[in-house]
């Protein structure tokens, strides 16, 4: 499955992740499940999380496992501790019952062994200064693409 809490018409990263998400459910020949892209536009705190008594957030986590959901990509590393925390206070085990993976690498999924798909943000800056400088140097050029390449941070 995958997670988000940015709608995916506002926010390009979030899109181009969810685009990644489908590209390998594709490569890996799995038909995509509507059901298991879940946005949850909706700003979710730790006590959403972490309540005792049961959530929105927790609801939408616990019916994506109950629903066949065997992992999670989350659109950030933030969201992916709040999936943990709710995971955990839900008796949900990861990595036994849910695989979760989260984006960015930071250091709070390092601290967590939150698994992430870590960015090279050093080489995206250099690219944006080249772009930058390009396209005052000739305003008219074409608009460019550049794909960074991302690492897979495996851990707990």
């Amino acid at each position: 499955g995958f997670f988000t809490t940015a709608p995916l018409e506002d926010t390009s990263s979030v899109r181009n992740r969810f685009g990644g998400y489908l590209h390998e459910l594709h490569q890996a020949g799995i038909t995509p499940n509507p059901d298991y892209l879940v946005c949850h536009p909706y700003e979710v705190s730790d006590e959403d999380a972490r309540s005792t008594e049961r959530t929105a957030f927790q609801n939408v986590i616990f019916r994506m496992v109950q629903s066949g959901v065997t992992a999670i990509i989350a659109e950030n590393d933030r969201v992916a501790q709040l999936i943990q925390m709710a995971c955990c206070q839900l008796g949900i085990r990861i990595p036994e019952d849910l695989s979760l993976v989260g984006f960015d690498s930071t250091d709070t999924s390092e601290q967590l062994g939150i698994t992430s798909i870590r960015q090279d943000f050093d080489l995206i800056g250099e690219k944006v200064v080249q772009i930058l400088l390009a396209s005052i140097a000739n305003p008219s050029a074409d608009v460019e693409k550049i794909c960074i390449p991302v690492e897979l941070i495996i851990r707990k």
